[in-house]
């Protein structure tokens, strides 16, 4: 739904930065990854998923559970059945199952740390994430689609028992992992509770990243944060009309298929259909309506960040009407006509040209949010380190 060019990128790698359905789906695959048998090994696989590989102040570690892991793994790292045996590979094989001895063993003193710590996963925390996941997920629905309240909790309820196949899990084994790790991510945020940022590390991170990035274009377009846009580049951002999902997909299915002809005819009839709300929108961001609440009210990409925008030149991979239209707008504050493509039709207004530098004030509550993030991290990690120091681990690892 964001007009960066898919074909230049090699794939349908949608941009979802902030978009809370995504961010949920992303942890539900995650999940998913970690979950799923790979029905890769199998030899006496029922008995041999048993075997004990590690144990943790007494709780086992099963070889299940390493192989659910390190299959996954494998694939991430494009090792197959036959090239693990590559005697060049023997160490990153190595390597990579220790990795994943490793991370499960952190992960069962976690688990063990939250539930002495009372965040257990009762029927109560159950019914709790149940209620969380669909709510954020029908809001989301509802955000970037438009649609009704019971059309959004319906649209969820399908898309997690399509998430629940994917697992293979019961909906109880989905609901019960799911709920662990909501209890999880409670309890880290109750031990790093009092970790806060002053004033002197917002400041010193302003002026010290604001200086790289003046000096280095890469940073500056890079950076979790923007304080300057170098030259060649401008800042914009976009009012979405996007055609419907469904011929959304069906004018990809007909392009994956390189029915070129039928593609444009359906995309035609498609943008025909939401050209009158589309030519409502302009008029009023052309009669000085505020953008940015037109933005929240209509646009349908939620890989733009709402903040930000879009930092775009000649050389960012957009799609072109979309980064031909931005590019002719000459000053700050211009607004764009219609522009045609194949997610819809985009609004798009310049909001900073190259040379500007954002301030303190302007990015405050970002680099915040950003070092706290970074504080809260390394103290997890030193207190997950303590933790090792302190637990009984035993490793089996010739039994991997």
């Amino acid at each position: 739904m964001c007009p960066y060019d898919f074909k230049k990128m090699k794939g349908l790698i949608f941009a979802m930065k902030r978009a809370k359905r995504w961010g949920i789906i992303i942890c539900i695959i995650s999940l998913i990854a970690t979950v799923i048998g790979c029905d890769i090994v199998k030899v006496d696989e029922e008995k041999d998923r048993k075997r004990v590989v590690a144990k943790v102040d007494g709780t086992e570690v099963l070889k299940g559970e390493f192989l659910d892991v390190y299959n996954q793994s494998k694939m991430m790292y494009g090792i197959t059945d036959e090239t693990e045996k590559d005697p060049e590979l023997k160490d990153t094989v190595k390597q990579l199952k220790k990795m994943v001895l490793d991370h499960l063993i952190v992960e069962t003193i976690i688990q063990n740390k939250a539930l002495e710590a009372g965040f257990n996963v009762d029927n109560q925390a159950i019914e709790e994430t149940k209620e969380k996941i669909m709510t954020e997920i029908a809001e989301s629905y509802m955000e970037q689609e438009g649609i009704s309240e019971d059309e959004a909790k319906e649209s969820a309820q399908e898309e997690l028992e399509q998430y629940m196949q994917m697992s293979g899990m019961t909906e109880e084994e989905f609901w019960e992992v799911f709920t662990e790790q909501e209890q999880i991510a409670k309890f880290r945020d109750e031990m790093l509770g009092d970790i806060k940022v002053t004033e002197g590390e917002i400041e010193s991170f302003y002026n010290e990243e604001l200086e790289k990035q003046k000096s280095d274009p890469d940073m500056a377009l890079n950076s979790n944060i923007n304080l300057y846009i170098p030259e060649g580049y401008r800042r914009v951002k976009h009012i979405l009309i996007g055609i419907s999902q469904e011929d959304r997909e069906e004018y990809m299915d007909l392009v994956m298929n390189e029915e070129k002809d039928k593609a444009e005819r359906l995309l035609e009839k498609a943008l025909k259909g939401i050209e009158p709300k589309a030519r409502d929108i302009l008029e009023r961001a052309k009669n000085g309506e505020n953008f940015e609440v037109l933005i929240d009210e209509y646009s349908k990409d939620p890989g733009m960040d709402r903040e930000d925008g879009y930092i775009m030149g000649e050389e960012t991979e957009f799609v072109e009407s979309f980064k031909d239209a931005a590019l002719k707008l000459k000053q700050e504050g211009d607004i764009s006509e219609l522009v045609e493509s194949e997610y819809g039709y985009h609004i798009i207004k310049l909001y900073d040209l190259a040379g500007k530098e954002f301030t303190l004030d302007d990015k405050r509550d970002s680099i915040e949010s950003l070092v706290e993030g970074e504080k809260k991290n390394q103290e997890w990690a030193s207190i997950i380190d303590k933790w090792q120091e302190e637990s009984d681990i035993k490793r089996y690892e010739r039994k991997l």
